[in-house]
């Protein structure tokens, strides 16, 4: 059986997986918008649940699509059914998304449409999934204001509006009487759009993007409010991007500081999202060592006690510069000039960059160790036409060394 409604859901650490049915569906407006959508590359899904392992994460949310089903239904149930019971296999329950708004077609907010297709699709779904001892709650709808449609609503966005929320009740209604037992919620875009539906779901259930830690805190306490009237739990069911000031590492001590279960948005930097989203990267390295040390509840230090780090305590630095002047030194003679190779030039830039990295002393968005591997990745012949370019690049970092730690 599937799991039943829970009194608190503090206890999810959660992420979304690069992984969608490998069925294409024709004529589908706009597909490959959505979250799971322009893949670069397939992340075997057992490679991901290791990670997941490794990140101690125990949910994930999978999207579903109508228009994927009703390409090919057998095959696509199949594929959420297969997902659900090989991530529970590894300690990961799954919410359940039955419809995302981003993409919204308004012609699923009739009624026609529901009694044509939407009835079938969500009946077909709930039936073959609801007993899956890995499903953790049913989402009925992915951002339901988060779309086109309503962003162009202008004055006729309260009617717009209306219309979703009446969709919204209907499945509410019809997967709650298809699955008594089970968990339902609504992954709202912003807190301000939990209301009305509130009332129709087992938890409430908000997305966060934004800027500040003032404004993270004011979302909480909308969201929360509103569990508190209704008297059932909240979950932040999606935050974190780069792109929208709303910081890994932030975000997740904001969500354990109001004990509040989340969402991180999401697992693997690659495809459509990965210029602003992910954790690691499909090899299992990181963008940003601070997201994952957030999930084991570790925090970058912006306190008054902040220790500033003293690269030259014990004299290093001195060494290093020495180091990358004889690098930048040709070794000569009376009738002689041999020039130093680019490996002794970079072994030297290494020595340098690895002390100012440690000592946080450079921007981490190109870091000099990443430049010196790119170059030692080139064959031997390739790396010595470089050698004017490393030698200046050597150069630069004794320069920001010295400034640093004031050496004359």
């Amino acid at each position: 059986m599937s799991m039943k409604p829970m009194s608190d859901y503090s206890f999810i650490r959660g992420i979304h997986l690069s992984n969608m049915p490998p069925i294409r569906p024709q004529n589908r407006p706009n597909f490959g918008a959505g979250p799971g959508a322009r893949r670069r590359e397939v992340i075997p899904l057992d490679l991901q649940l290791d990670y997941c392992e490794k990140l101690n994460i125990n949910s994930h949310r999978q999207f579903g699509d109508y228009t994927i089903y009703y390409a090919d239904p057998e095959a696509c149930i199949g594929f959420y059914r297969d997902t659900i019971r090989k991530c529970w296999s590894r300690g990961v329950s799954t919410m359940q998304i039955l419809f995302s708004g981003n993409s919204l077609d308004p012609a699923i907010l009739e009624p026609s449409w529901w009694e044509e297709k939407g009835d079938d699709y969500v009946r077909a779904m709930v039936t073959a999934l609801k007993d899956e001892p890995g499903l953790l709650m049913w989402d009925i709808m992915n951002e339901p204001s988060c779309n086109n449609w309503m962003r162009d609503s202008g004055e006729n966005r309260p009617i717009y509006w209306e219309k979703i929320n009446a969709f919204l009740e209907h499945y509410c209604k019809l997967v709650k009487e298809l699955d008594p037992e089970g968990c339902i919620t609504i992954g709202h875009t912003v807190p301000a759009d939990i209301e009305p539906s509130a009332a129709w779901v087992d938890v409430i259930s908000f997305h966060d993007y934004t800027e500040t830690r003032a404004r993270i805190n004011n979302a909480y306490q909308t969201a929360l409010a509103y569990g508190e009237k209704y008297g059932i739990p909240v979950i932040n069911s999606e935050m974190c991007c780069l792109c929208r000031a709303n910081p890994y590492d932030v975000a997740i001590e904001i969500a354990m500081n109001y004990n509040v279960g989340f969402y991180v948005f999401n697992l693997i930097s690659e495809g459509y999202w990965g210029e602003v989203h992910g954790l690691i990267y499909p090899d299992g390295t990181v963008r940003d060592p601070a997201g994952v040390a957030a999930m084991y509840g570790f925090f970058r230090n912006r306190g008054p006690n902040r220790i500033k780090a003293k690269p030259n305590r014990e004299g290093f630095v001195y060494t290093a510069l020495k180091f990358l002047e004889e690098s930048l030194t040709d070794t000569t003679g009376l009738f002689n000039n041999i020039p130093r190779t680019a490996d002794e030039v970079l072994e030297a830039a290494e020595f340098a960059a690895n002390l100012m990295e440690a000592n946080e002393m450079v921007p981490m968005i190109n870091p000099p160790s990443a430049q010196i591997l790119d170059w030692r990745a080139m064959p031997l012949e390739e790396r010595e036409k470089h050698i004017e370019e490393i030698r200046a690049f050597a150069y630069n970092l004794g320069k920001i060394l010295k400034e640093y730690c004031q050496v004359l």
